[in-house]
């Protein structure tokens, strides 16, 4: 699976990134936890909610242990929006 990482994470901070895991995930909130191992700078993004889920164009907003993941999905992590 190919996980597209903003550029605004890690010490190499610059273009956008790809990340392939290999490592089998059933949930998108799997992903969060293997993305905080292979990611340790942005482990607290991850956690926090600093950063949001994309699963095939759709963004996931609650219950990530719902959301399945399946080789080939299209993941995207995207920095939280605010706003007022």
């Amino acid at each position: 699976m190919k996980v597209q990482v903003p550029r605004t994470l890690g010490p190499s901070q610059g273009a956008d990134r790809e990340i392939v895991l290999d490592e089998p995930v059933a949930t998108a909130e799997d992903l969060r936890a293997v993305l905080a191992r292979r990611l340790p700078e942005a482990a607290e993004q991850l956690h926090n909610g600093m950063l949001t889920l994309a699963v095939n164009g759709n963004v996931v907003l609650s219950g990530e242990g719902s959301v399945p993941i399946r080789s080939g999905d299209e993941v995207l992590l995207l920095p939280a929006i605010a706003g007022g």
